[in-house]
């Protein structure tokens, strides 16, 4: 991003404590956003010590490159956590105009890594968590940042999916039926 670029614009980023998120959050300091949430959750294996240690650290990069941000954890799939965080965003900053739904689950969730299992062998469970993180989370979040976005007079949702050509690979069932539904819902 070129410095400056998105001078005065806040920015909420979902899933910004590692990887596309945090990369995204430092890029938007670097280009001078007015302020930068971050939030993440802990999956089902994972605890939310670690998630806050990488908000943390994420936190310190934003600033290390020139912005001012907030940390928070909050889960996409829940709809209290989507408006309790879009709500300490502009209360933070004073607005919102950005919206980033990166946070996403992967195949891990529904065949522990192995995208070679068969359906029967997939665990329900995680598919559930998966779908809900990547197609609904999306949603609540938008839903949560309608107003605020629209109050700002000029907003964003950016969401992130993947290749087209690699939502369909058995290897990462049903990772790539998820984002397809999102980039559908999105079109929609």
């Amino acid at each position: 991003m070129i410095n400056g670029n998105l001078d005065g614009k806040v920015a909420l980023i979902t899933g910004g404590a590692r990887g596309l998120g945090r990369e995204m959050a430092i890029g938007f300091a670097a280009a001078g956003a007015a302020g930068i949430a971050i939030t993440a959750a802990p999956g089902s294996d994972e605890n939310a010590g670690l998630i806050e240690a990488e908000l943390n650290d994420t936190l310190a990069a934003i600033e290390a490159a020139g912005g001012k941000g907030i940390a928070l954890l909050g889960d996409v799939a829940n709809e209290h956590d989507c408006q309790r965080v879009v709500a300490d965003t502009v209360a933070a900053f004073g607005g919102l105009h950005i919206l980033v739904n990166n946070a996403g689950k992967a195949g891990r969730y529904a065949h522990g890594g192995d995208g070679g299992l068969k359906l029967h062998e997939l665990d329900p469970k995680g598919l559930r968590e998966m779908v809900e993180t990547n197609v609904l989370g999306p949603f609540l979040m938008g839903w949560a940042a309608a107003k605020p976005l629209m109050e700002s007079g000029w907003g964003r949702i950016i969401n992130i999916s993947k290749r087209t050509d690699s939502m369909h690979r058995k290897a990462l069932t049903p990772y790539g039926p998820s984002k397809a539904a999102l980039e559908a819902m999105t079109i929609a």
